[in-house]
């Protein structure tokens, strides 16, 4: 029984270091995607999906935008995307290449890149939408084709 014990220990104890480097990197990254505008990017997104739907389901019942079934899609969606997004930084980043990134940002040149980036942003963010809508308009007729 003693050993089982000591068993247990060393497993947790052996595995907590890991598992807190991994939250560590998660919020680290994170961090990186909060100072480079990732998330920002991604709300946009979000809010241009939600009205998107609302213009392109506009007939469809009232209780479709008031249940809160909608709302929780679209935040598991979110919440979906980000976790992806870690995986691809978690994957394609070292430690120190994360480190060097969030250390960049806090440098003049890091700054005046990510107001350029910020500035340029949008103009993507527009464009983007401008490709997403009439593909979602195109998608949305093909399936109520077999709504209907």
């Amino acid at each position: 029984m003693k050993s089982y014990l000591v068993l247990i220990y060393f497993v947790f104890a052996g595995m907590s270091p890991a598992l807190a480097d991994d939250e560590n990197k998660r919020d680290r990254i994170l961090s990186y995607f909060e100072v480079n505008g990732v998330l920002e990017s991604i709300d946009k997104q979000m809010s241009a999906m939600r009205a998107q739907s609302k213009r392109q389901f506009a007939g469809l019942p009232d209780e479709l935008w008031t249940d809160g079934r909608l709302d929780q899609l679209f935040e598991d969606y979110r919440t979906n995307l980000i976790e992806a997004y870690i995986d691809v930084a978690d994957e394609n980043l070292s430690d120190e290449e994360l480190d060097w990134l969030i250390d960049f940002m806090d440098t003049e040149q890091g700054q005046k890149m990510f107001a350029l980036n910020q500035r340029v942003r949008p103009f993507y963010d527009e464009a983007a939408n401008a490709v997403y809508i009439p593909f979602m308009e195109a998608m949305n007729a093909l399936l109520m084709e077999y709504v209907q």
